[in-house]
């Protein structure tokens, strides 16, 4: 479901960002993106409704890849953005495929002969599929949460050109969720109930993209 969304979307940003470009003079792009992402989530346990004591996942930054499509004007950029996550170094394993907009304004511009420096801030909205797994030893994972939904935020950064078809952009972006108490329950051989209550609050991510301009 999920790539079939994405393709669909990627067609109609290509469509869209080829004739903005014909039609008001437009820079569109392609690109590459890679980020350091950390992720604020946690999970509830229940153990035959007890409550056991609350797990975080591991707060360290983990990479995240995708590609971009979009059109550039003057004083604005329309972006189409798919990353992938996955980070499994906690004892949990979480992954995310993420498709969003991005819609930046440029503050201002060095207008230098060589290159062109422009700092922009920008608002994204997104959808994205969301898995938490946890290993439960003896080659079992428990499957802590598999849910998709809506994501939004913010981003502020520096695009710069370095030639008439090149440019690199370094961003940091926050976004927000709508993942919280994602129920998953677990029956052992026993009839014992383990619970979990799982939440993906937010995301901050430092981003390095390199665009090509057609």
């Amino acid at each position: 479901m999920m790539k079939k969304m994405t393709a669909a979307c990627l067609g109609i940003i290509l469509g869209s960002s080829l004739n903005a470009a014909e039609e008001l003079s437009s820079k569109a792009f392609i690109g590459l993106e890679v980020e350091a992402t950390k992720v604020d989530s946690s999970a509830q346990v229940y153990w035959n409704d007890f409550i056991q004591p609350p797990f975080e996942t591991d707060s360290n930054f983990a990479g995240e890849y995708g590609f971009n499509i979009g059109v550039e004007e003057e004083e604005w950029r329309a972006t189409f953005l798919y990353t992938y996550y996955n980070n499994g170094e906690s004892g949990t394993e979480e992954t995310m495929n993420k498709g969003s907009f991005l819609l930046d304004y440029f503050v201002w511009t060095t207008r230098e002969s060589s290159y062109d420096l422009k700092p922009y801030i920008g608002a994204h909205i997104g959808y994205m599929g969301y898995e938490l797994t946890a290993d439960a030893g003896y080659g079992r994972d428990f499957n802590l949460a598999d849910e998709s939904g809506v994501f939004y935020g913010g981003q502020v950064g520096v695009a710069m050109t370095v030639s008439e078809v090149i440019g690199l952009d370094l961003s940091y972006k926050y976004s927000v969720t709508s993942f919280s108490d994602i129920p998953s329950d677990y029956i052992d051989a026993n009839g014992n109930t383990l619970h979990f209550d799982s939440n993906l609050d937010s995301m901050g991510s430092i981003a390095f993209g390199i665009k090509y301009f057609y």
